[in-house]
């Protein structure tokens, strides 16, 4: 019997020391690395070209639109995002859609844990402009605007900017008669006013107390639909 259990006790022992060396031997996951996004360029106020992985990319911000660099407050726009993005680790987020019809990346982008998108609202340096179905921040980022709005910061500084605050950017399968009902505190003045054509369909001029729109109209399932293109404020 002492035999036996001195036996039984050897070959315990065995197993135990051989499984370190058997659990050395599987192989370990690697996690897959985050890839490498430099920053090459600023375009603008919405738009930065970036290297990810050795390759350059256009980004587009979504949720947003900034002025025109020859426009009112178009060159603090790009300054202030160049100042957001610094030396700062970019992270990019993408909502529903990969990127627009450009091929520029639609993204929201990330310098460290600020989302500059947003940030470059509060600063009132662009609009908010969702566009569905990228609609995930769509509600901070109205948040953020009606604080830039109530403060008077940087764009809503210009004379009768507050009147146009609740633009929303896209209109898909809204019925014509419903662009009457696109800014609540408004009315259009008369019927839209055709300047030609794009890509899209028809670019039309919709005057409004205050401002008028530059939109790109169409039809989808013989539905009218509208894109608001550009925001003209009127003194």
């Amino acid at each position: 019997m002492q035999v036996k259990t001195l036996g039984l006790l050897t070959c315990m022992l065995a197993v135990v020391l051989l499984l370190p060396s058997a659990c050395a031997s599987q192989s370990t996951p690697t996690p897959t690395p985050e890839p490498q996004i430099q920053l090459v360029r600023v375009v603008d106020g919405d738009t930065i070209i970036v290297n990810i992985d050795g390759r350059e990319y256009t980004v587009r911000y979504l949720g947003i639109d900034a002025p025109a660099l020859d426009a009112p407050f178009g060159e603090e726009a790009r300054r202030i995002n160049a100042e957001l993005l610094g030396q700062r680790t970019i992270r990019l987020e993408s909502d529903v859609s990969d990127t627009d019809k450009e091929g520029r990346l639609l993204r929201y982008v990330w310098a460290g844990g600020l989302m500059v998108n947003a940030e470059l609202v509060q600063r009132g340096y662009a609009r908010v402009n969702p566009r569905p179905p990228d609609i995930k921040y769509e509600k901070e980022l109205f948040q953020r605007q009606t604080w830039a709005n109530s403060a008077k910061r940087g764009i809503w500084k210009i004379p009768g900017s507050g009147s146009v605050s609740e633009w929303r950017g896209v209109y898909i399968g809204m019925p014509a008669d419903d662009v009457l009902a696109i800014h609540p505190k408004s009315e259009a003045i008369g019927e839209p006013e055709v300047l030609g054509t794009d890509a899209e369909g028809f670019i039309v001029k919709w005057t409004y107390p205050g401002a008028f729109l530059i939109l790109t109209r169409w039809k989808k399932d013989g539905v009218e639909c509208y894109r608001v293109k550009e925001i003209h404020l009127v003194p």
